[in-house]
């Protein structure tokens, strides 16, 4: 049996992610494990606690394509001869997609249904629990976006269907709201092919 355990999602600032929290939980139940911390920047405080043995850095999500990044965690882990726990919403979301097909006992991670049951919109939880939901469009590019505030106008929210949100200023003038969705849409159209591969079986 194993004795070591890969752990991503190693950001300890503010909105954190949870793989410290988690990888500190595994030690103090499991004391002579070996915990290899996986991250995209070398610059998430988490990778220098006292819990982490060893370091793998990969390359940041904008810089590859997301199904590579998925198929290299779990050469990692057979490197390793290791279990592989994602504590990140996206990573999960790839890694459930060959969870049956490949990855076996070394990823534990959700399976695809459990992970398509998390998505956003969740009008089927919204209608059990006879919750109000605000308006929710489903948008791909900036120009549903624009189409969107010329219809419904402001307060907006842009939330991913896996993760990440984000506030839509009130910009006063159309030039100025113009050249803040071109900004916005830089954001969007990078976590859009994440979406595609997420969303793929």
């Amino acid at each position: 049996m194993t004795n070591t355990v890969i752990i991503t999602g190693w950001h300890s600032g503010p909105n954190p992610s949870p793989g410290l929290g988690v990888a500190k939980s595994i030690r103090l139940a499991f004391p002579s494990v070996r915990i290899v911390a996986v991250d995209y920047s070398m610059r998430s405080t988490g990778l220098y606690d006292d819990v982490v043995d060893e370091i793998v850095a990969l390359p940041p999500w904008s810089d590859v394509e997301p199904r590579a990044t998925a198929n290299e965690l779990l050469s990692i882990a057979r490197n390793y001869d290791a279990v592989l726990i994602s504590t990140l919403d996206l990573e999960t979301s790839l890694l459930a997609s060959l969870r049956s097909k490949e990855g076996g006992w070394r990823l534990l991670v959700p399976t695809i249904d459990a992970v398509q049951l998390t998505e956003k919109p969740a009008m089927w939880a919204a209608s059990k629990l006879s919750l109000a939901v605000p308006l929710t469009v489903s948008i791909e590019d900036v120009e549903l976006l624009n189409r969107l505030i010329a219809l419904h106008g402001w307060p907006l929210i842009v939330k991913g269907r896996r993760y990440e949100s984000f506030w839509v200023p009130l910009l006063t003038s159309w030039t100025r709201r113009r050249s803040g969705w071109l900004q916005h849409g830089q954001s969007l159209h990078s976590y859009k092919s994440l979406w595609k591969a997420a969303n793929t079986r």
